[in-house]
């Protein structure tokens, strides 16, 4: 068996993963046309967890932000990681000539409600997506970094000011009404 072959396989296991735990397809979150690797022989190994060619081995899976000043252009992760009993999280990360998104989304762990995880996690995505596709049309760059229940967003518009909010739309993700000034300014 090839090595893409087994890759393919891999990635579906991701898909089933994705969809079962948060009952929508991981395609309708925004992929690179790339083909994804898997993390699993990486430093932190991370089984259920691929990613885009430039990664190569070290992605970024700590507790600190450095992605948003730091992950080349074309940097993708997407997958489940966590290590203990209750540091669990779903993991989408990109960075591409508009964006830079990097989301550590808790789910699952010995103290957690995976039902209430798994909604939230799926609300938030839809929001998030359906609000950056509409910034994306109005050329305006995000920076959106989603921690653990801590939050920071910075958006872009061309010619114009950056505005910049510290707070977590994980639980509450209603993006147009917390971030109206934003598409006033567009």
């Amino acid at each position: 068996m090839s090595h893409v072959t087994r890759n393919r396989e891999a990635m579906q296991d991701l898909r089933e993963t994705f969809q079962t735990a948060f009952g929508i397809s991981i395609d309708e979150l925004p992929l690179p046309k790339c083909e994804l690797h898997s993390l699993a022989r990486s430093t932190p190994p991370a089984k259920l967890v691929y990613a885009s060619p430039i990664v190569a081995d070290r992605w970024f899976a700590t507790q600190e932000d450095p992605f948003l000043s730091q992950a080349p252009q074309g940097y993708f992760t997407i997958g489940f990681w966590g290590h203990g009993i209750n540091s669990y999280a779903f993991y989408y990360q990109r960075a591409d000539g508009a964006h830079r998104v990097a989301f550590r989304l808790p789910f699952e762990g010995l103290y957690m409600d995976d039902r209430k995880s798994a909604s939230q996690i799926a609300n938030f995505l839809s929001c998030y997506f359906t609000f950056e596709r509409r910034l994306l049309e109005r050329s305006c760059q995000v920076r959106a970094w989603e921690f653990l229940g801590e939050g920071r967003y910075e958006f872009e518009p061309a010619g114009k000011p950056v505005q910049s909010f510290n707070v977590s739309m994980l639980e509450i993700p209603d993006f147009e009404t917390r971030f109206e000034s934003v598409l006033q300014a567009l």
